[in-house]
């Protein structure tokens, strides 16, 4: 029994200790990415807006960097804290980079190798938090 518990307990600490560092790295990227939209256009062409809402890359920057951003890192903030609902808050910081990423798809035509890496990336977020949440569900 106290094996088991040993076992669990080493398990739990490397999946949050997975999941905070996909969080941070996730998090810094978008932040650095949106600010990066906002100040050049992270060199795309203005061309690539065409059939999407907006006129300039500020919107999507704001969007990217306090949205996507925002969440990440407050999930690796609650991860690191220990928060009771970390994995959940985790799972809703995957989601919405995993929406982003979904949308950006179907505005963007260009960056397949990266959109399929955020998107691999929000999948591993919500994977580890739904992991985390089962297991600190169950520890009660």
């Amino acid at each position: 029994m106290a094996g088991e518990a040993l076992r669990a307990d080493a398990s739990t600490s490397v999946v949050r200790r997975a999941l905070l560092g996909v969080e941070v790295f996730s998090g810094l990227n978008a932040v650095a990415g949106g600010v990066g939209l906002i100040v050049n256009g992270l060199g795309i062409p203005k061309d690539q807006l065409a059939g999407t809402p907006f006129d300039s890359f500020l919107v999507p920057g704001l969007l990217l960097s306090l949205v996507v951003g925002g969440s990440m890192l407050g999930a690796a903030r609650a991860v690191w804290t220990r928060h009771p609902r970390a994995g959940l808050v985790s799972m809703g910081a995957g989601g919405i980079m995993l929406g982003w990423i979904a949308v950006e798809s179907v505005m963007i035509h260009d960056g397949r190798p990266l959109q399929v890496t955020i998107a691999a990336l929000a999948l591993v977020t919500l994977a580890l938090g739904w992991w985390l949440d089962t297991r600190e569900a169950a520890a009660g």
